[in-house]
């Protein structure tokens, strides 16, 4: 394995049953949200567990696990397609470009 692999492989220690891919209302990547289904007892819902930056490890997670660049601007092209890649693993996938930052 080379090391620029090992550099940057990003290693996840809980086993993911759902991500969000969200982008701002502006069509930039805010965060990729990896969720383990456990419900939070407070609320009743499932929170998610880790957030990855597009800068830090969001890119290099989607490729590792679909083999697709995730892109910076929203395009549901190719954002279909990973999250049609991560469903065929069984791993519920969604993405949205609806939240307001400001």
């Amino acid at each position: 394995m080379k090391l620029s692999k090992v550099l940057f492989e990003v290693n996840i220690d809980f086993k993911v049953t759902k991500i969000t891919i969200s982008y701002t209302d502006y069509g930039q990547f805010y965060g990729l949200y990896l969720y383990d289904g456990k419900v939070n007892p407070n609320t009743g819902f499932a929170n998610w567990r880790e957030k990855l930056r597009f800068s830090d490890d969001a890119q290099e997670y989607v490729m590792q696990e679909t083999g697709l660049e995730l892109p910076r601007n929203y395009d549901t092209t190719q954002l279909d397609k990973i999250v049609a890649a991560f469903r065929k693993k069984g791993i519920e996938a969604d993405h949205d470009d609806v939240m307001d930052v400001s």
